[in-house]
Order: structure tokens, then C-alpha cells, then sequence
């Protein structure tokens, strides 16, 4: 479930509706987090996560996720 900034203001999105239209707004939005990478240690126990970030664009109203930060995820 994504969230904006945390996880208290979680985001709800899907596919667009036949009349919704992006609004017409572009702003450089730094960097934006995408997901965390936990290890474990041999017991299975957490121990840190691995923040990946990636440069968030807003372009006329469209945040497009880099496709690569998907490869590998289940």
C-alpha cells in the first residue's frame, strides 16, 4: 500500500475512468522512496532495511515509476 510521506496518509490509485483527465500541473518532486529491502540474519530475524530511492518527476499530472525498480519484485 503506498503512502504519502507516512503511513498514516495512505494513497489509494488505479486505473483512470473513462472521463478523468491529469491535471495540468509539472514540478520536479525529488526524491521520492520506492520501497525497502530488508535483510535477515540466520535466524530470520530483521536486521535494517535498504531504502531505494528514485527521482519523482510530475509531468501534466502523470508520476511515472522508473519500469527497472520493478525487476526482481514478486
Amino acid at each position: 500500500m503506498p503512502y504519502l510521506g507516512c503511513r498514516e496518509f495512505a494513497a489509494s490509485f488505479g486505473e483512470p475512468l473513462v472521463d478523468d483527465r491529469p491535471i495540468n500541473h509539472s514540478d520536479d518532486l525529488g526524491l521520492m522512496l520506492f520501497d525497502m529491502s530488508y535483510r535477515h540474519d540466520e535466524e530470520g530475524r530483521g536486521v535494517g532495511g535498504e531504502p531505494t530511492f528514485f527521482h519523482a518527476r510530475l509531468e501534466n499530472g502523470v508520476l511515472k515509476v522508473p519500469a527497472e525498480l520493478y525487476e526482481g519484485e514478486v
